[in-house]
Protein backbone atom coordinates (compact mmCIF):
# COMPACT_ATOMS: atom_id res chain seq x y z
CA UNK A 1 0.00 0.00 0.00
CA UNK A 2 1.51 3.10 -1.21
CA UNK A 3 1.56 6.19 1.91
CA UNK A 4 -1.01 8.09 -0.05
CA UNK A 5 -3.29 5.91 -0.44
CA UNK A 6 -2.90 4.65 3.65
CA UNK A 7 -3.68 8.52 4.44
CA UNK A 8 -6.46 9.20 2.25
CA UNK A 9 -8.02 5.75 3.91
CA UNK A 10 -7.60 6.89 7.50
CA UNK A 11 -9.50 10.01 7.03
CA UNK A 12 -12.40 8.20 5.55
CA UNK A 13 -12.15 6.19 8.50
CA UNK A 14 -11.95 9.17 10.66
CA UNK A 15 -15.39 11.05 8.64
CA UNK A 16 -17.68 8.06 8.61
CA UNK A 17 -17.21 7.81 12.58
CA UNK A 18 -17.95 11.55 12.89
CA UNK A 19 -14.39 13.54 12.91
CA UNK A 20 -13.00 15.53 11.09
CA UNK A 21 -8.89 15.38 10.51
CA UNK A 22 -6.85 18.78 10.68
CA UNK A 23 -4.76 18.19 7.61
CA UNK A 24 -2.30 19.91 9.63
CA UNK A 25 -2.09 18.54 13.34
CA UNK A 26 -3.80 15.26 13.11
CA UNK A 27 -6.15 16.43 15.40
CA UNK A 28 -10.09 15.16 15.41
CA UNK A 29 -12.55 17.23 16.21
CA UNK A 30 -15.96 16.77 16.42
CA UNK A 31 -17.59 17.72 12.78
CA UNK A 32 -20.50 20.21 12.91
CA UNK A 33 -23.88 20.73 10.92
CA UNK A 34 -24.32 23.45 8.43
CA UNK A 35 -25.18 25.86 11.09
CA UNK A 36 -22.43 25.36 12.75
CA UNK A 37 -23.95 22.95 15.66
CA UNK A 38 -22.14 19.86 16.72
CA UNK A 39 -23.50 16.82 15.67
CA UNK A 40 -24.39 14.99 18.65
CA UNK A 41 -26.87 17.01 20.35
CA UNK A 42 -29.67 19.54 19.72
CA UNK A 43 -28.94 22.67 17.73
CA UNK A 44 -30.54 25.94 19.21
CA UNK A 45 -32.65 27.52 16.60
CA UNK A 46 -33.95 30.53 17.84
CA UNK A 47 -35.11 32.27 21.10
CA UNK A 48 -37.65 34.79 21.53
CA UNK A 49 -40.04 36.53 23.27
CA UNK A 50 -44.01 36.31 22.96
CA UNK A 51 -46.49 39.42 22.76
CA UNK A 52 -47.49 37.58 25.71
CA UNK A 53 -44.45 37.89 27.73
CA UNK A 54 -43.21 35.00 27.37
CA UNK A 55 -39.70 33.15 26.35
CA UNK A 56 -39.33 30.44 23.29
CA UNK A 57 -36.63 28.77 22.58
CA UNK A 58 -36.92 26.16 19.67
CA UNK A 59 -33.80 23.57 18.37
CA UNK A 60 -33.53 20.59 15.79
CA UNK A 61 -31.38 17.74 15.99
CA UNK A 62 -29.42 15.59 13.15
CA UNK A 63 -30.91 12.41 15.02
CA UNK A 64 -34.58 11.59 16.59
CA UNK A 65 -34.93 11.31 20.21
CA UNK A 66 -37.57 10.21 22.44
CA UNK A 67 -37.79 13.09 24.87
CA UNK A 68 -35.63 16.11 25.54
CA UNK A 69 -34.54 17.82 29.04
CA UNK A 70 -34.84 21.65 29.17
CA UNK A 71 -33.29 23.08 31.80
CA UNK A 72 -33.69 27.10 32.33
CA UNK A 73 -32.51 29.67 34.58
CA UNK A 74 -32.16 33.36 35.67
CA UNK A 75 -30.38 34.92 38.38
CA UNK A 76 -31.53 34.37 41.76
CA UNK A 77 -33.43 31.41 40.82
CA UNK A 78 -32.25 27.43 40.86
CA UNK A 79 -32.44 25.48 37.49
CA UNK A 80 -35.90 24.52 36.58
CA UNK A 81 -35.49 21.11 34.30
CA UNK A 82 -38.43 19.28 32.28
CA UNK A 83 -38.95 17.17 30.01
CA UNK A 84 -40.41 17.32 26.55
CA UNK A 85 -41.75 15.64 23.43
CA UNK A 86 -39.19 13.99 21.59
CA UNK A 87 -38.61 13.73 17.64
CA UNK A 88 -35.90 15.71 15.59
CA UNK A 89 -37.09 18.85 16.81
CA UNK A 90 -38.58 20.79 19.92
CA UNK A 91 -39.64 24.09 21.33
CA UNK A 92 -40.41 24.96 24.79
CA UNK A 93 -42.17 28.28 26.21
CA UNK A 94 -41.43 29.99 29.58
CA UNK A 95 -44.47 31.73 30.45
CA UNK A 96 -44.22 34.99 32.17
CA UNK A 97 -40.80 36.03 31.43
CA UNK A 98 -39.64 38.85 33.68
CA UNK A 99 -38.36 42.40 31.40
CA UNK A 100 -34.54 43.09 31.26
CA UNK A 101 -33.52 39.51 32.56
CA UNK A 102 -31.08 36.84 31.36
CA UNK A 103 -32.64 33.45 31.24
CA UNK A 104 -30.07 30.80 30.36
CA UNK A 105 -32.03 27.83 28.45
CA UNK A 106 -29.88 24.21 27.91
CA UNK A 107 -31.29 21.26 25.57
CA UNK A 108 -29.97 17.57 26.20
CA UNK A 109 -31.75 15.31 24.09
CA UNK A 110 -31.79 11.34 25.43
CA UNK A 111 -33.02 8.00 23.52
CA UNK A 112 -34.80 6.07 26.00
CA UNK A 113 -33.93 2.41 26.22
CA UNK A 114 -35.88 -0.51 27.73
CA UNK A 115 -34.52 -2.07 30.68
CA UNK A 116 -31.18 0.10 30.22
CA UNK A 117 -30.55 3.81 31.30
CA UNK A 118 -31.22 6.10 28.68
CA UNK A 119 -28.51 7.58 26.39
CA UNK A 120 -28.47 11.17 26.14
CA UNK A 121 -27.12 14.11 24.38
CA UNK A 122 -24.54 16.67 25.73
CA UNK A 123 -26.31 19.96 26.67
CA UNK A 124 -26.33 22.77 24.18
CA UNK A 125 -27.27 25.86 26.06
CA UNK A 126 -28.00 29.31 25.01
CA UNK A 127 -28.61 32.69 26.80
CA UNK A 128 -31.73 34.99 26.42
CA UNK A 129 -31.93 38.00 27.60
CA UNK A 130 -35.34 40.09 27.52
CA UNK A 131 -35.98 43.87 26.87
Amino acid sequence: MQPHSHTVSLRRLALGIGLVWSAAAWAPVFASTPSGCPYDRPCINETYRTTSGGGVVSWSATESFSVYNVRWSRAGRDPTQVEVAGGRSGSFHLKNAHARTTYRFAIQGCSKRPLQSSRCSDWEDVEFKTR
